[in-house]
């Protein structure tokens, strides 16, 4: 019976022995993959002074940037804030002198803030946004003469078409 114990004893102690090199050799592959999203992490980030965690901490950065992305991306069905802009650059014309100051995306609703040469380069350029495939119901808000007094700052408010 002693050299069964003897056996199973050693077996036991060869299983530990496994255990053991299976544990610290996961654990310092933990310990790469931690350095790896650290160094990813000061990578992506290098204004976060204080890393608690890293992974969640990226987590809240992506979806920060993905708000970010989404106002300035996608205002509705598929037409980008770069579309309209494209669409009002391409459109007005260039006897109008349009400067834009201000484009607000909130959804389906535009509002554009610029200057433009005169009242009625104002009007010629709405007329000619009219024309736009992705804008519909255009407004102008306030108008008035710049303090210069050489130019008419306006605003604009605008619909995207198939916005409800």
């Amino acid at each position: 019976m002693a050299p069964t114990a003897a056996a199973v004893g050693a077996i036991l102690v060869l299983a530990g022995v496994g255990a053991f090199l299976d544990y610290r050799i996961d654990r310092q592959r933990l310990d790469v993959l931690k350095q790896e999203v650290r160094a990813v992490f000061r990578q992506s980030a290098p204004e976060v002074t204080q890393i608690v965690d890293p992974i969640q901490q990226l987590r809240a950065k992506i979806a920060d940037a993905k708000k970010a992305g989404a106002s300035l991306g996608e205002i509705h069905a598929g037409i980008t804030a770069l579309d309209i802009l494209r669409e009002i650059s391409a459109l007005a014309p260039a006897s109008a002198e349009l400067l834009v100051t201000a484009f607000n995306a909130d959804g389906g609703q535009i509002t554009l803030k610029g200057e433009a040469k005169s009242f009625d380069a104002v009007d010629a350029v709405k007329r000619e946004l009219e024309r736009s495939n992705y804008l519909k119901s255009i407004v102008i808000g306030q108008s008035s003469q710049s303090r210069q007094g050489n130019k008419v700052e306006f605003e604009m408010r605008m619909s995207v078409q198939g916005a409800s």
